[in-house]
């Protein structure tokens, strides 16, 4: 009978002590909240969008009123396109169920942060979604919507998982130019907290969004790699090679002319003598931005040769030109180049004087040359 006792004991026992463990509420994992400015997102973190309003129309068409700071999260959706969110809404009066309105208004708020932003009708300085065809049942409640974006889902687990493709560009060209300041841009493709460069034969200068490249040794290529770093992991991804070369000579302008222009020999020599003006400077076909100045030229003019500084013409180079017998040759033999390169061009353009000896033109006033050039 003891044995008994004590058997029903141990049972009923066993009985108290599992209603215990039942009745125990079961431990929920805690939320991970984060901000739009992390680097580093898990599947199951929540980012807070804050509060948006829900604007009650007695003729049926209601509309959200959505805050400025919202459309930082938009942009934030629309760049991470590695990422799957869910949205949740809840009601601030967690009491209160509102069927009928919740599906539109949270189609309306996919709408904003997936798409162009408020339906406005044509308005873009109007902040708002409108959501149309359903009956109000707000109740007592005062329409506010705490707003949250749930990761439920990455391309890239954990930020590692995924590769992550980068390039470097030159958009001025494909190749390294010597004395020059050569424009590079790089960016990478995924999720990652920093992106480098590292290079050989070249020195990378900050210059806004953009590095300034200059070539540092006399070899004929150097090379940049990108590196990006996620954690403690660093990626060095594809070692990107260019070929090094000295810049091109730049073209020789009479005027607005080329030298070499057909036109130049034609015109007349009123014409001619009023563009009297030297340029060094590269033709719009090749995207280069450097700036040259002319240093001392040489003309010829018959059988005398003259020395000219600077890109004006000199008085005694166009009086020397006026005061020359019609069929005179005037020849630019050489012009010499100062800037990202010190040259001496040798292009040499002969045009032949088609008016009289002494004859005179009426130029505008300082259009031609002025004393000391």
């Amino acid at each position: 009978m003891q044995n008994f006792n004590m058997r029903q004991s141990l049972v009923w026992l066993c009985l108290i002590l599992s209603c215990c463990a039942f009745g125990q509420k079961r431990k929920t994992a805690d939320l991970q909240y984060k901000t739009i400015h992390d680097t580093r997102f898990s599947v199951g973190d929540r980012i807070s969008l804050g509060e948006v309003t829900v604007v009650l129309s007695s003729k049926g068409k209601d509309s959200l009123v959505i805050p400025d700071s919202l459309d930082l999260y938009r942009s934030f959706v629309q760049k991470n396109t590695l990422m799957t969110f869910k949205l949740h809404m809840i009601w601030r009066n967690q009491g209160v169920k509102f069927p009928a309105r919740t599906n539109y208004t949270r189609d309306a708020l996919l709408e904003y942060l997936n798409e162009d932003g408020p339906d406005a009708n044509g308005d873009l300085n109007d902040s708002t979604c409108y959501i149309y065809g359903f009956k109000h049942s707000f109740f007592k409640q005062k329409p506010l919507l705490i707003v949250e974006l749930e990761v439920i889902d990455m391309q890239a687990a954990n930020n590692l998982n995924t590769p992550v493709r980068g390039t470097i560009s030159l958009p001025q060209m494909n190749i390294l130019y010597r004395n020059y300041n050569n424009i590079v841009e790089f960016a990478l493709d995924g999720l990652y907290e920093s992106i480098w460069v590292d290079s050989d034969g070249v020195s990378l200068t900050a210059s806004g969004n953009q590095y300034i490249a200059r070539v540092t040794g006399s070899g004929r290529e150097a090379s940049m790699t990108l590196y990006s770093r996620t954690g403690d992991n660093t990626t060095g991804h594809a070692v990107f090679k260019y070929r090094v070369s000295n810049l091109p000579l730049p073209m020789i302008y009479w005027g607005s002319l080329p030298l070499d222009h057909s036109q130049l020999i034609s015109i007349s020599d009123s014409t001619f003598l009023q563009m009297g003006r030297i340029f060094a400077k590269y033709p719009p076909e090749v995207p280069l931005k450097a700036a040259f100045e002319v240093g001392e030229m040489k003309i010829r003019i018959g059988d005398s040769t003259y020395s000219n500084k600077g890109s004006k013409v000199s008085k005694e180079i166009i009086d020397a030109y006026i005061n020359a017998e019609q069929g005179t040759a005037f020849t630019i033999e050489s012009v010499e180049v100062r800037g990202p390169i010190h040259e001496i061009i040798t292009r040499p353009f002969t045009r032949t004087k088609s008016t009289p000896k002494g004859k005179r033109f009426n130029f505008p006033k300082g259009v031609l040359y002025s004393e000391g050039c």
